[in-house]
């Protein structure tokens, strides 16, 4: 099988640092955004997905290759726990979550669509952060013990995320992707 007919391709050293790149963007700028959120916006685990989205769009957009999810997941998320000192078990918990995204990013590269492509990316993400929000929610009610009810604050906090944070974040993301990729070449 030919490199270009394969999911998985070589990234180089260019590719890789910008994942690297834009995972310290998500943890070093648009988490204390986040953070600073905290005291205006009621549910504002809502607002973070807004910003991974918008991240991981852009940047599946400039790097149109299967894995890329997986590398700057796996990357941010070393940076949160070793700079952040997240809880083990739940930052492993999470390595599961990303690789759902991928293979369903990889089911649908399978199905014809493109990585890259704007339908692609809503229907990745919103598995993406589903899954996510649906674990956050266990490891807070089972791991944390933090009382997390289900229908006042998950399910609000879900459908943020998956039906309006989700789809802005990737539609914003993709178009500022299109600008980046045309000013890289």
């Amino acid at each position: 099988m030919t490199e270009e007919n394969k999911y998985f391709k070589k990234f180089n050293a260019v590719e890789l640092m910008s994942i690297s790149l834009f995972a310290l963007l998500i943890r070093f700028v648009f988490f204390y955004i986040y953070k600073a959120l905290y005291i205006v916006f009621p549910w504002n685990q809502a607002v973070f997905p807004l910003f991974q989205a918008f991240v991981l769009a852009t940047l599946l957009v400039t790097i149109n290759k299967g894995g890329t999810q997986i590398f700057w997941s796996a990357a941010w998320w070393l940076i949160n726990l070793f700079l952040q000192g997240e809880d083990l078990i739940y930052a492993a918990g999470l390595i599961p979550c990303y690789i759902i995204a991928e293979v369903v990013s990889y089911l649908l590269w399978k199905m014809g669509w493109e990585v890259g492509d704007i339908k692609s990316m809503l229907v990745v993400g919103a598995t993406y952060f589903g899954v996510t929000a649906c674990f956050n929610y266990w490891a807070l009610n089972s791991l944390f013990f933090i009382p997390y009810p289900f229908t006042t604050a998950f399910l609000p906090v879900l459908a943020l995320t998956v039906l309006v944070a989700n789809p802005i974040g990737i539609y914003v993301g993709s178009i500022m992707g299109k600008k980046l990729k045309e000013v890289l070449g």
